[in-house]
């Protein structure tokens, strides 16, 4: 996987896939790699748990995520961050969306995961326990 907290690496998806930071839509990205591994670890999550992300980004926490959870979704309003979510985490065989008006079911982001289900929602580095 990518190391999307590596300036370097951000830099060279930023021109590769034209995309440009949006003020309005909110955008701060996660460039201290400790953070992402800190919330995935302190949340606890297992094989056994569900995890929806709501605002993934560039995708660091998405990328830890993946590493530990049984199923992540990942729902970016940002449509022109979808290729960059999905070259960093195409090979984890985890769901990314993209777009404005979104419809998910609590089992799709369960996909038979019967532990706990979790939710990042945007502007919130706490996860929660739905």
């Amino acid at each position: 996987m990518l190391d999307v907290c590596d300036p370097r690496v951000i830099r060279a998806l930023l021109e590769k896939y034209g995309f440009h930071f949006s003020k309005a839509k909110g955008q701060n990205f996660l460039t201290q790699r400790w953070v992402p591994q800190r919330i995935a670890q302190e949340a606890g999550i297992d094989r056994s748990t569900g995890v929806l992300e709501i605002g993934p980004g560039f995708g660091p926490l998405t990328q830890e995520l993946c590493l530990r959870a049984g199923r992540v979704t990942a729902i970016e309003l940002d449509t022109t961050l979808r290729p960059v979510l999905a070259e960093e985490i195409v090979a984890t065989g985890q769901v990314i969306k993209a777009g404005r008006t979104l419809v998910i079911t609590e089992a799709e982001v369960r996909d038979g995961n019967t532990g706990t289900l979790l939710a990042k929602m945007l502007g919130t580095m706490v996860p929660t326990q739905l």
